[in-house]
């Protein structure tokens, strides 16, 4: 049921830009606009897609001789999506000069480094129990939350074991193991 309703709807809509299309290029490249309805729209719209190289010759026998040829025809197309192109840009940029937000803006989302803002919370005056120290800002220290996971990715020998793992051991055993 939803699905009829659903192709009878685009087909009413398709009918009505053809329509629409034919009328504009009629007037604008061919001899005047078409007398055929809407009601005649569903059969342009079954003889349309084996007549793509020449659009007028899918309308009624009364109208072809209005119409242009397939290049007024497509111009017309042109014109009919430039337009409505055009209105659109307006009218967004009228509703955001008011204040309206037509479409609410999405925060960008996406990989990115971190600035020192993010990092706030993870900023420590010295090693901590419970968090990994990842690194240094400046004279900060970097430490992950406490109890956090963490996964260190990079390719071979780009100094993973030497340059995060090796110190997180050692500041754990200088915290844990009272040197001899």
């Amino acid at each position: 049921m939803t699905l009829g309703l659903a192709a009878v709807g685009a087909v009413i809509v398709a009918g009505g830009l053809v329509w629409g299309v034919g009328c504009l290029a009629g007037a604008t490249f061919g001899s005047g606009v078409p007398e055929a309805g809407l009601s005649e729209m569903p059969g342009v719209l079954a003889r349309l897609p084996e007549r793509l190289a020449d659009p007028g010759s899918a309308w009624p026998a009364p109208d072809r001789a209005r119409l242009p040829g397939p290049v007024g025809f497509y111009g017309a197309l042109a014109l009919a999506a430039a337009a409505a192109s055009i209105l659109s840009m307006a009218g967004v940029s009228l509703a955001r000069r008011a204040g309206l937000e037509p479409v609410p803006r999405r925060q960008a989302q996406g990989a990115r480094w971190a600035r020192t803002c993010d990092l706030r919370g993870l900023i420590v005056s010295r090693p901590q129990p419970g968090r990994l120290t990842l690194g240094r800002i400046g004279a900060a220290l970097v430490a992950t939350e406490a109890r956090a996971s963490t996964l260190v990715v990079g390719p071979s020998q780009s100094g993973k074991t030497a340059g995060l793992a090796i110190p997180a051991i050692l500041e754990a055993a200088d915290r844990s193991w009272p040197c001899p």
